[in-house]
């Protein structure tokens, strides 16, 4: 079948529902159907492992979403993964050298010898983050580790025997 223009079309004819032919209740349901497909392919896809969390969540929330909270030394940065050794686990158990998954696309700020709180999930390595990189924290010294040990175990140990030990300082 020849059209107008001399191209070939093979099927039936095409339909438009703009013609006089589509009812007005036909053409407001297709372009329903077109916003909502719209609007869904616009949306952000959740990651594979499920809900992808807001960003800025408080640090009691991130905790309480990690499996393995563990202070550790970044041994090497690789384009998949980051090598983490001399690992000291605050919650959870972790082995002392571990690897951790990370998406090229964002690297971590550290460098090989940084020490880190690291917030983690998962039951072995690799584990995953619980948040973006970024958000884990760079240790400066021991002073730093004892002070983030203390405020993460410690604290909430105390709160627990004595409620009131917070308003005791």
């Amino acid at each position: 079948m020849r059209t107008r223009a001399g191209t070939l079309r093979f099927g039936p004819p095409a339909r438009s529902f703009a013609r006089r032919g589509a009812s007005p209740a036909r053409r407001r349901a297709v372009g329903a159907l077109l916003l909502a497909g719209v609007t869904l392919a616009g949306a952000p896809a959740a990651a594979q492992h499920g809900f992808v969390p807001p960003e800025d969540r408080p640090i009691h929330r991130r905790l309480a979403a990690a499996s393995v909270v563990a202070i550790a030394t970044v041994v090497e940065v690789g384009t998949g993964r980051i090598a983490f050794e001399s690992a000291v686990p605050v919650i959870g158990t972790v082995a002392p050298a571990f690897e951790v998954k990370r998406a090229p696309s964002h690297p971590p700020p550290w460098v090989a010898g940084d020490r880190v709180l690291l917030l983690l999930a998962g039951a072995r390595s690799p584990y995953r983050w619980v948040d973006k990189p970024v958000e884990a924290v760079t240790l400066a010294d021991a002073a730093a580790e004892r002070r983030v040990y203390d405020l993460v175990v410690v604290t909430p140990r105390v709160e627990r025997e004595d409620p009131c030990a917070a308003f005791k300082r």
